[in-house]
């Protein structure tokens, strides 16, 4: 009798066993499972960030190139030149950084200016204006399309080497771009020559009482 109770014992000691080891089974399944979801997702995040990675390249490289050109246009329009804008991205560290150059032919040879080195000044009013310019058309979602400006150009010098100043002439590329875009451009100058272009002109004068006055200006 004891040798049926050991058999029956041991009977149900290898379905206990039986029954563990069809448990383990279904774990190491479900663990399979997971690592092989794990690979497939490690996998495609790795894809997804590479192709991010492009993209974001991609659109920086576009953006560039299109505020490259609008201030390449202007700085052109202005002193009549062949030299370029030029934007170069420093990537080695962790957050992205721009160095503006001129671009300019000498000796035969291309080579980079820094327009901050300009003595003058007047290259780096226009390279600004440009700058906030290209920021305005280029900025997604459209802003409100218009440009305030504070005693622009203000160290662009009158001379040329044409028929007219290039400060005037800035002014027109400026004008230009605004009918062309929609742009409200409001501009805060004691520059007479820049007042007299204006399509509206507000003056701003203290009254006896010391508080500010805004007149409109009629113009003939």
């Amino acid at each position: 009798m004891a040798n049926v109770d050991k058999i029956l014992a041991l009977i149900k000691k290898e379905a206990e066993l039986e029954t563990r080891l069809q448990l383990l089974n279904v774990e190491i399944e479900k663990e399979e499972h997971r690592n092989a979801t794990a690979n497939t997702n490690t996998e495609l995040y790795t894809k997804c960030s590479n192709l991010l990675t492009k993209v974001s390249l991609n659109i920086q490289k576009k953006t560039t190139e299109k505020i490259a050109k609008i201030v390449t246009d202007l700085y052109q329009y202005v002193f009549l030149s062949d030299d370029t804008f030029v934007i170069q991205v420093d990537k080695k560290r962790s957050v992205p950084v721009a160095h503006f150059y001129i671009e300019t032919t000498k000796n035969g040879k291309k080579i980079l200016l820094d327009p901050m080195k300009d003595e003058g000044g007047g290259k780096v009013d226009v390279i600004a204006l440009g700058l906030r310019l290209a920021a305005l058309l280029l900025y997604r979602p459209a802003l409100e399309r218009v440009l305030v400006l504070d005693e622009p150009l203000r160290f662009l010098s009158s001379s040329t080497t044409s028929d007219k100043p290039y400060r005037l002439r800035a002014v027109d590329f400026l004008k230009q771009v605004a009918k062309e875009y929609g742009i409200q451009v409001i501009a805060v100058t004691h520059d007479l020559e820049l007042k007299e272009l204006a399509d509206k002109i507000n003056t701003v004068h203290l009254d006896d009482n010391g508080y500010s006055v805004v007149e409109s200006v009629k113009l003939t």
